[in-house]
């Protein structure tokens, strides 16, 4: 049977505002705006919901620091923002830049200082300008790599995000239905400007083979459309996954430790819930992406036959019944190649996102240093089994002058977030980078 597909709306500031409302008319606004094609075209549709008093909305355009030109183009974004009757900011990515892997750091660094931007100005979404294209690209990335229904799903309309230990802000991809030649057409009628990153030419980045690649295979019937038609049909049944994988971990009597950890009923344990233990696996290891098929059902295997296996910084048991998952010690506290976490030093009333598994918060008068607990974990007199002092020794503490004065499960300094990974609830960037913040005030007249 053909599938149906509801045709966006035009491609004007009417039907933005058809959209705005769909996402439930969000009073105030941050609107991602790098200065290209898409997303002036995003910042042209939205202004006049801010001019007609319904949204307020403000500009952020974050500089990398990865080219010379990029503060240049972002104060062209400003002055632009300013003429549509919109504030701008700069959001600068300060500090080193890694030397591999930099696209994904810049990616974490842009959402991190948007989220954080986005709370402190109050407000209720961040809307980015992905556009269909976008979608199709990522999906045919993600098919290279062999991905299975989530990873096919590629982007989602609206999404939870924030910047580390930070309040989440609601994530809003409104121009996913758009094709970027029709943003391009909407820009030249009205005649705006948009400067085009170079680096978008650039072949060494994935994404431009890939979209070279996505403009050769549409002439042979692989079209944007029909990408994005996959990444619609690998949603329904990612949720469907999903929803049998949260119904499964409650027959298994899942239930998460205030420690960090997890376990689940070994007993009726099966080499069919895959799936459900990589869930696990990233939720208590602290990982960024979910372990391989293959790996998951060959560590499952050995924990089925009785034997303890390690996978993606999480350590499995079976022990008294019961799956054990918690953190590996050896990757929290140092082993060959792998770093041990360095202690930080936490200010009165500081919070912070620790090892992407707890938001610790400093609760006394007084700095205190936040570190593994390691070798202390077996002075803590909480019980005398072996694996839960092992699971213990990659959990946190807070020291105050060389003395141990508080753990998790002893009050609310440590909130653990295997729960909230597992679940899938907020999409925590952990990028270490700082905001410096540059306002263009208010509008031009």
């Amino acid at each position: 049977m053909e599938r149906l597909k509801i045709e966006p709306p035009p491609v004007d500031p009417a039907g933005f505002r058809g959209l705005w409302e769909r996402f439930g008319a969000p009073g105030r606004l941050v609107l991602a705006v790098s200065g290209g094609g898409d997303s002036v075209a995003l910042m042209r549709l939205a202004a006049p919901l801010h001019t007609g008093g319904l949204a307020d909305i403000h500009v952020a355009t974050v500089d990398h620091g990865l080219r010379p030109e990029a503060r240049e183009e972002a104060e062209i974004v400003a002055l632009e923002a300013r003429k549509c009757g919109l504030a701008h900011s700069i959001l600068a990515w300060t500090g080193a830049k890694p030397s591999s892997g930099l696209q994904a750091a810049a990616r974490n660094a842009r959402y991190r200082l948007l989220a954080s931007y986005a709370v402190d100005m109050t407000a209720d979404a961040i809307m980015t300008a992905h556009t269909a294209d976008d979608q199709a690209e990522t999906v045919l990335m993600r098919l290279a790599r062999g991905s299975g229904p989530r990873g096919l799903s590629g982007m989602a309309e609206e999404t939870l995000i924030a910047a580390g230990a930070g309040s989440p802000v609601r994530l809003l991809r409104p121009l996913l239905g758009h094709r970027r030649s029709e943003l391009r057409a909407y820009l030249d009628e009205i005649r705006a400007p948009f400067v085009d990153d170079p680096s978008n030419q650039n072949p060494a980045f994935e994404r431009v083979r890939v979209r070279r690649m996505l403009a050769l295979l549409e002439r042979d019937g692989l079209t944007v459309d029909a990408l994005n038609q996959t990444a619609a049909a690998s949603r329904i049944a990612a949720a469907r996954l999903e929803s049998w994988e949260n119904e499964r971990f409650h027959e298994l009597a899942g239930r998460f430790d205030e420690w960090g950890g997890a376990s689940i009923d070994a007993a009726h344990l099966a080499i069919e819930d895959a799936s459900l233990t990589a869930r696990l696996i990233q939720a208590v290891g602290g990982g960024d992406y979910l372990p391989g098929a293959n790996s998951t059902r060959n560590v499952l295997a050995t924990i089925l036959a009785g034997r303890e296996a390690t996978l993606a910084g999480a350590t499995l048991r079976p022990r008294q019944g019961l799956v054990r998952v918690w953190r590996e010690s050896a990757a929290v506290l140092g082993r060959a190649e792998v770093s041990a976490i360095a202690p930080i030093e936490l200010c009165s009333g500081e919070r912070v996102l620790w090892d992407n598994r707890f938001i610790v918060g400093n609760p006394f008068d007084h700095d205190a240093s936040l570190r593994p607990l390691g070798g202390a974990a077996k002075k803590i007199a909480i019980s005398k089994d072996k694996t839960e002092a092992l699971s213990l020794a990659s959990a946190p503490g807070l020291w105050v002058d060389g003395d141990l004065v508080a753990v998790p499960g002893e009050g609310g300094e440590f909130t653990p977030l295997a729960e909230e990974r597992f679940f899938r609830r907020i999409n925590r960037f952990h990028e270490n980078c700082t905001i410096v913040k540059t306002d263009r005030g208010a509008a031009l007249p």
